[in-house]
């Protein structure tokens, strides 16, 4: 399995059919999150070879429920930014080789509501403490 999406699916519907702590997809190239909780999701995978990472929602996240691994072999990701969230910037700090990074979710760009977008976006918040 190289590539995999996930539509509206929560912790609470993984967690009784899961027999281990994770699923391991040692294969997985590209992850579609939409309308997931990906704080909820991603430590429940191990996804040691994930290059493109895609997480769409139209509702704010909560934090991560475990320990995130280093994604090393990330290079794009596509982050529908609704505002701070812990699990957005902790895959940022373990993705060092990530190169190309959006704060939204290619083709869903005409759904977001930009009136209702009261924060700046995430990743500015992190470059600027950065600088």
């Amino acid at each position: 399995l190289t590539h995999l999406s996930l539509y509206n699916v929560r912790w609470t519907n993984l967690d009784p059919a899961l027999s281990s702590d994770s699923v391991e997809l040692p294969q997985l190239l590209e992850l579609h999150l939409s309308g997931c909780n990906p704080g909820d999701i991603l430590p429940t995978l191990s996804t040691p070879s994930l290059q493109t990472l895609i997480a769409h929602s139209d509702r704010s996240r909560t934090n991560l429920r475990a320990n995130l691994p280093q994604y090393t072999n990330l290079r794009e990701l596509q982050w529908g930014d609704l505002g701070t969230e812990t699990c957005f910037q902790e895959i940022l700090e373990l993705s060092p080789n990530l190169i190309r990074y959006s704060n939204y979710v290619f083709g869903k760009e005409e759904e977001l509501d930009l009136w209702e977008i009261e924060e700046p976006a995430t990743i500015l918040d992190i470059v600027a403490r950065d600088l």
